[in-house]
């Protein structure tokens, strides 16, 4: 399965995120680019009240940068938001999380 998983890459894994954040009835917003969005904010942020979530997206082998691990300890700082780091082997933690009613 591992194989399977090292094969998807970063445009498909934030698709598939969507579409179970979709499916759980999430709202969604992506960082397009750096022109939009500082180096460093979370790719996706899900919405549904009361909870918010923050994901930084990954490929199986892709590494956080140093500005990404800055914006991902600043957000997991400030209660009762959550932040998360996703790669393609977590997608039953997704829909886990994704799935619960409350935080």
């Amino acid at each position: 399965m591992k194989a399977l998983y090292d094969k998807v890459s970063e445009k498909d894994w934030q698709a598939t995120v969507r579409e179970i954040a979709k499916a759980y009835k999430w709202e969604d917003a992506c960082a397009w680019t750096r022109m939009y969005s500082p180096a460093g904010v979370p790719d996706l942020i899900l919405v549904r009240p009361p909870r918010i979530i923050f994901v930084e997206l990954k490929t199986e082998k892709g590494t956080v940068s140093e500005k990404q691990a800055y914006w991902g300890a600043l957000l997991q700082s400030c209660p009762p938001v959550e932040y998360y780091l996703w790669r393609p082997s977590d997608v039953d933690r997704v829909h886990d999380i994704l799935g619960e009613t409350e935080a």
